[in-house]
């Protein structure tokens, strides 16, 4: 109970605090000759209180240290190197596909050479890596921590479904400059739940519901967020990339297999995360079993032999008798 109440009071937080400091921020960067959009600023506050509030939203509940943000794991460095390796190829194998059906097609505009590369690359990893860091801690980090007091398969799905929220959650609403007013905080807040009543967002929201249990998937089996941070990032990388060197073409066949969001996730990377899941899951059960344990399919046929041996026992007993 005071889980869910703390977790109530941070939500609120997140959107009320930015709604009432936004207008006299804002004014105030405004008389020092700052100038900076309105729904921009709200959007930036937002971000920052819900990032801050994580302090004493696992103050109050108790739970300090790095363990509460998903740092309590051994070797994190090998596993953040190898779930960056993992996303990447990852999420290649869904963006190749989407190449070769003509979903997104090479842009002509860009050329790609080793001076492109040597200067792309350092940039986008640093970008990666600082996203996948900031949204892993805090969605299967900090979240994780606070909403697995109803179990980790509770905190799984909540912190999933909050993951894709976010991604949809901006303001929007275009308020005039030199028109902000005490209540226009409140007003950009507010707006920025209009995308969520949109139905073209639907596939790319389910995208990202999955791709969140995908990474609670992870945190629950490696016990922290550094594998977590790797795949995310390696994500962010292909899917950067291929924004970069490729355009979407809405009229292909196959077009219906991305979503609006980022013209990448969408229908086919769900399918495809929920695959790569499953099989992950089934060889990881298969390396845990004993070398000379037998299978499953073996146990239960050897118990249904036994079984039918019993009755065929019974059976010559009762033709006795």
């Amino acid at each position: 109970m005071k889980a869910s109440i703390a977790f109530a009071l941070y939500v609120a937080a997140a959107f009320l605090v930015p709604a009432v400091l936004a207008w006299p921020l804002h004014a105030g960067l405004a008389a020092m000759g700052m100038t900076f959009p309105f729904e921009r600023l709200v959007f930036r506050l937002m971000e920052l209180c819900a990032l801050v509030g994580l302090w004493p939203l696992l103050a109050v509940l108790g739970r300090r240290g790095a363990a509460a943000w998903g740092f309590g794991a051994p070797r994190f460095w090998r596993s953040l190197l190898f779930g960056l390796a993992a996303g990447a190829a990852m999420m290649a194998a869904p963006v190749a596909v989407l190449v070769a059906a003509g979903v997104r097609v090479p842009d002509p505009a860009v050329a790609i050479g080793l001076d492109t590369v040597a200067r792309w690359a350092p940039l986008m990893l640093a970008a990666a890596l600082a996203v996948a860091l900031v949204e892993e801690v805090w969605f299967r980090g900090a979240l994780f921590t606070v909403l697995r007091n109803a179990g980790s398969v509770a905190a799984a799905g909540a912190t999933s479904l909050l993951y894709a929220l976010v991604h949809f959650i901006r303001p929007d609403s275009q308020i005039p400059p030199g028109s902000e007013r005490w209540r226009s905080g409140l007003e950009a807040v507010a707006g920025s739940f209009d995308r969520l009543g949109s139905i073209a967002i639907w596939d790319s929201f389910l995208a990202l519901c999955i791709a969140g249990a995908f990474l609670a998937w992870r945190r629950i089996e490696t016990g922290g967020v550094a594998e977590c941070i790797g795949i995310h990032a390696g994500w962010v990388i292909v899917i950067s990339v291929a924004k970069q060197v490729t355009v979407l073409d809405p009229g292909a066949a196959g077009a219906l297999l991305v979503g609006g969001y980022d013209g990448v996730i969408g229908l086919l990377v769900a399918m495809w995360l929920v695959a790569v899941m499953l099989s992950w899951r089934a060889v990881a059960k298969r390396r845990a079993r004993p070398p000379n344990a037998p299978r499953p399919s073996a146990r239960r046929a050897a118990e249904s032999a036994v079984r039918r041996g019993r009755l065929h026992a019974e059976d010559r007993l009762d033709r006795t008798e």
